[in-house]
């Protein structure tokens, strides 16, 4: 074979494994879990919702990324939802400013067990661009909400939803500025409410074509403990990272990939290198090393897991 021809075959050869290796690492992880504010979240995958890894993420500095994108092909909503049960008591959501989000989409930050007990603080115009970006809503029932606007900015935002057995209180704070807040003196079950986070789409993709991306700094829930002079006490699981995840791909895990990221690009450098000295077992030593990251991440590390005896 001629060299011009080889140098061409190689280089398509390089070019087909690199790709493997670059998609498997980037668009092949799942997470099950992720661990923020010292709690665990499951990250929901029912209808429309992805639990891509290019979606839903804690950053290094404990910050929880949401992001409603076409990471998988088609867009895909995002959700997070914690696994312990909560109840009556202070809900804080602080996120990273607030930002202008599309017509379609909608941010919700709310305790839910059903549509009967869903109180929720959402970011949302439902398709009309003129319309207020903010509602406070308890359900059931079309009035017993309230739409408002809130000014963009990048200032951290703090959103309360404080569920006592005779009301919900509401207030959204940005900075030290007190921007909205509102009271429903209606009476609505908390027993074994959850914890949840999601960016959806409401009416289609976003109209702007662009992804949306909401960053959370922190999830604080503080127990609602009955009194004479109805104080709040026994705050459970507040801002931290500590919890130990119960099984599944996590955001640690996640993290784990980018280092096998390096190690499949130097196995292309290994490749390349045994091509062009004819040292065809170096050449195939590079192979097996991006074969073997491709495998972990397309697997999430179980089939390496297996073969190695180590898992994750």
């Amino acid at each position: 074979m001629k060299p011009l021809s080889t140098f061409f075959l190689f280089f398509a050869l390089i070019v087909l494994l690199s790709q493997l290796a670059i998609t498997g690492l980037t668009s092949g992880a799942t997470l099950d879990t992720v661990s923020f504010s010292g709690r665990t979240w499951d990250v929901s995958v029912y209808e429309n919702f992805s639990n891509d890894a290019s979606q839903v993420w804690v950053d290094a500095n404990g910050s929880l990324h949401l992001k409603l994108s076409q990471a998988t092909g088609s867009w895909k909503d995002v959700e997070v939802v914690s696994q312990q049960t909560l109840g009556y008591g202070n809900y804080t959501w602080v996120t990273q400013g607030v930002h202008a989000i599309d017509k379609n989409i909608v941010l919700g930050m709310f305790p839910y067990l059903d549509n009967d007990h869903e109180i929720d603080i959402e970011q949302a115009q439902w398709g009309n661009s003129a319309a207020p970006n903010f509602d406070f809503w308890v359900q059931p029932g079309n009035d017993n909400s309230q739409v408002f606007n809130v000014p963009y900015t990048s200032e951290n935002t703090t959103f309360v939803i404080n569920w006592q057995p005779t009301s919900i209180h509401f207030s959204i704070t940005e900075g030290s500025t007190l921007i909205h807040q509102w009271t429903c003196d209606q009476a609505r079950d908390a027993t074994g409410v959850f914890g949840i986070m999601n960016l959806w789409q409401f009416s289609g993709a976003p109209s702007n074509g662009q992804p949306v991306e909401v960053v959370f700094k922190s999830f604080q829930y503080q127990e609602y403990i009955a009194s004479a002079n109805s104080t709040q006490s026994n705050q459970s699981n507040g801002n931290g990272s500590n919890d130990t995840n119960s099984g599944g791909f996590t955001t640690a895990d996640y993290w784990v990939l980018h280092w096998y990221y390096i190690v499949g690009f130097f196995g292309v450098c290994i490749v390349m290198i045994g091509g062009f000295t004819r040292h065809w077992l170096v050449m195939l030593l590079g192979v097996v090393v991006i074969v073997f990251c491709y495998l972990y991440a397309t697997s999430g590390g179980v089939l390496i897991g297996w073969l190695t005896g180590t898992g994750l």
